[in-house]
C-alpha cells in the first residue's frame, strides 16, 4: 500500500498545480520542466525501493526521452529486455519503446532492429508499422514511408511521401519517374493537394502551359475547398522566386528550370516538340525575333480565339473530368476578363504574364472564395496589372470585409500608384514591408503559426490542417 500511495502522490505532483518555492521572487507556476525533473527524482527513488515494479521503469524511460536524455532512456529499456523472467508482453513493449528512443536519437539501423524484435515478440503490428512510417520519413526514405502509410490505409500520408519521393527524383533529373510517382499519388488520394501542387509546379517550370491549365482545373475539382489556396500559393511563390532571380541577374529572362515559353498559346511548330517535352529555344518564334516577349504571343492567341479558354485545349488527363465551372455573370468579373484581354503585358515579366493568363480565367469560373480572389489579385499584381488586381482584392473584401491581407495589398497598391504624398507613401511602404513578415498560416488544430505553408503540422502532427489567417486574431 505504501508503494501505491507514493506513486499516487508522485503522479499528483506531476499533473497537479505545483506551488512554486520561489513565490516571493516572482509570480506564476513552476516551469513544467522542473515538475518533470521532480517526478523523475521521485520515481527513481520508488524504483530503487521496488526493483520489480516494471511499469515504473517504463514510465521513467518515457520521461527521460521526453527530457531529451536518450542515453538514460536506452539504458533503462536494455536493462529490462535482458532481465531474466520478464514477461513476453513487457519485453515486446520495451523493444518497441527502445525503437522509439533510437528513432528520436536518429539511429535508424538500431531503431529498425528494435521494431523488428518487437514485432517478433508479438507487439501490435499496426503500431510498429506506424512507427516505421515515421522512421522512414525522418530518414528521407520517402518511398518506404509511403509504402508504410499505404499499409496503414493512411492515404493522405502515402500520397504526401510519394510527392516527396517525386521531388527527390526530379531534382536528380528523372522527370519521367517523378511524374509517374505524382500521378500514382493522385490515384491513391485524389484530394492530395501536395501531389497536385507538385504536378502543376513541374508543368509551369517546364513552360507547359496547356498542361498547367488542365491540371489546375482537375485539382480544383478534386482538392477540398479549404485547401485550394495551397495550389495558388505554390505558383505565387514560384513566380516570386523567378522575379527575384531576374532582378538579381539583371536579365529579362527567367533562369532555369522555368523558361517562359508559350507552347500552349501559339501554333508555331518551330518551338513545339513532342508532348510532355519542353520547347527548344534554339529557334525563336517570329514574335521574339521582332523584339516581343512570350507574353505578346499570348495576347495574339487571345485576340485570335476571343479568350484564353478557347485558345487552350481542355482535354482531361488520366480520365479525370475538368472542374465544373460557374460563368462570370457579374459586371466585376466581366470587367476583369475584358480588361485583361486588352491590357498589354510587360515583356520583362513573361512568366508572370503567362501564369496570370492561364490561371485567372480558371479562377473566374470558380465559386466565390475569398482566398481564390486574393491569390488571383497577387498574380495580377506580379504581372503589373494593377487595375485588375485592385478589382480582385475588392472582390475578396466583399466576401470578408476585415480580411487584413487584402486591405494591406490595396493600401500598398495605392502607395505605388502615387495616390499618397511622398512622405505618406514612404511610411505605407515601410509598414507594408513589416507586415509581410506576419506568420500567415496557422494550424486549425493546435494553433501553430508559420511563415510557410505546410501539409503536416510540425507541432501536433496533424495532416492538412493548415489555414490562411484571415484575421490577425486567429
Amino acid at each position: 500500500m505504501a508503494l501505491f500511495r507514493t506513486i499516487r502522490r508522485t503522479v499528483r505532483s506531476f499533473f497537479g498545480k505545483a506551488t512554486p518555492s520561489f513565490s516571493l521572487l516572482g509570480e506564476g507556476e513552476m516551469p513544467a520542466s522542473r515538475d518533470t525533473l521532480s517526478v523523475i527524482h521521485d520515481l527513481t527513488q520508488v524504483a530503487r525501493n521496488n526493483p520489480e515494479a516494471i511499469e515504473i521503469y517504463m514510465a521513467l524511460g518515457n520521461l527521460f526521452r521526453a527530457q531529451g536524455d536518450i542515453e538514460r532512456a536506452v539504458l533503462i529499456r536494455e536493462g529490462l529486455i535482458v532481465r531474466a523472467g520478464l514477461a513476453g508482453s513487457f519485453k515486446a513493449r520495451a523493444c518497441f519503446e527502445l525503437g522509439q528512443d533510437y528513432r528520436r536519437a536518429g539511429v535508424v539501423d538500431r531503431a529498425l532492429d528494435a521494431y523488428d524484435e518487437a514485432r517478433k515478440l508479438g507487439y501490435d503490428p499496426e503500431a510498429v508499422t506506424a512507427e516505421l512510417a515515421k522512421l522512414f520519413a525522418g530518414a528521407g526514405s520517402f518511398e518506404k514511408a509511403a509504402d508504410a502509410y499505404g499499409k496503414l490505409g493512411h492515404h493522405i500520408g502515402e500520397a504526401h511521401y510519394l510527392m516527396r519521393a517525386a521531388e527527390e527524383v526530379a531534382d536528380a533529373g528523372d522527370t519521367a519517374r517523378a511524374k509517374r510517382l505524382l500521378k500514382k499519388a493522385t490515384r491513391v488520394y485524389p484530394g492530395s493537394v501536395d501531389a497536385w501542387s507538385a504536378l502543376i509546379l513541374m508543368a509551369a517550370r517546364a513552360g507547359e502551359w496547356r498542361k498547367v491549365s488542365s491540371l489546375l482545373k482537375q485539382a480544383l475539382y478534386r482538392v477540398p475547398p479549404h485547401l485550394q489556396f495551397l495550389l495558388l500559393e505554390v505558383l505565387y511563390q514560384e513566380e516570386h522566386r523567378q522575379a527575384q532571380t531576374i532582378e538579381a541577374e539583371g536579365s529579362s529572362k527567367p533562369a532555369p528550370p522555368a523558361p517562359h515559353n508559350a507552347d500552349a498559346l501559339q501554333d508555331d511548330p518551330s518551338i513545339i516538340e513532342a508532348p510532355g517535352e519542353a520547347s527548344n529555344f534554339a529557334e525563336k518564334p517570329a514574335a521574339e525575333e521582332d523584339g516581343q516577349a512570350g507574353a505578346d504571343a499570348a495576347d495574339t492567341a487571345v485576340q485570335e480565339h476571343g479568350s484564353l479558354e478557347e485558345a487552350l485545349p481542355q482535354e482531361p488527363i488520366d480520365g479525370v473530368q475538368a472542374c465544373p465551372g460557374f460563368e462570370p455573370h457579374s459586371a466585376t468579373n466581366a470587367a476583369v476578363s475584358t480588361a485583361q484581354a486588352e491590357r498589354p503585358q510587360n515583356s520583362d515579366r513573361g512568366f508572370a504574364a503567362l501564369l496570370s493568363k492561364v490561371v485567372i480565367p480558371i479562377l473566374e469560373k470558380q465559386p466565390p472564395h475569398i482566398l481564390l480572389h486574393y491569390y488571383g489579385a497577387l498574380l495580377l499584381k506580379e504581372n503589373q496589372d494593377i487595375a485588375n488586381a485592385e478589382i480582385w482584392l475588392s472582390k475578396a473584401l466583399v466576401v470578408q470585409p476585415d480580411f487584413w491581407a487584402a486591405r494591406l495589398e490595396l493600401l500598398h497598391l495605392a502607395a505605388l500608384g502615387g495616390e499618397f504624398s511622398p512622405s505618406l507613401a514612404m511610411q505605407v511602404e515601410y509598414f507594408a514591408d513589416q507586415l509581410q513578415h506576419i506568420k500567415r498560416f496557422v494550424c486549425t488544430v493546435c494553433g501553430l503559426k508559420q511563415n510557410q505553408a505546410f501539409y503536416l503540422c510540425p507541432r501536433c502532427g496533424s495532416w492538412h490542417t493548415v489555414s490562411y489567417r484571415l484575421s490577425l486574431k486567429d
